[in-house]
């Protein structure tokens, strides 16, 4: 699955997660739906409560400032699951 993860920094080059609200952070406070992102413990739990764990560790992309990940031409983070 393809998500923003804020685990590793809130702040993109086009994104930027400034709001919170219980598992969600959101780029715009008026209209959530523009962008949101999560914490990957998050999706580990929802997961894990039908028998998936975490394939690998999630593929980080290069939308946040200032780090060196990996872009696999994809704007989100990509995580594996399996059963």
């Amino acid at each position: 699955m393809t998500t923003f993860l804020i685990d590793y920094g809130k702040e993109g080059k086009l994104f930027v997660f400034l709001y919170n609200q219980g598992n969600n952070y959101f780029m715009d406070k008026k209209i959530k739906e523009k962008g949101v992102a999560f914490k990957q413990s998050y999706f580990v739990q929802e997961f894990g409560k039908h028998g998936m764990k975490m394939y690998s560790d999630p593929l980080l992309e290069s939308w946040r400032l200032n780090k060196d990940y990996i872009n696999y031409s994809w704007p989100q983070d990509i995580l594996i699951f399996s059963k």
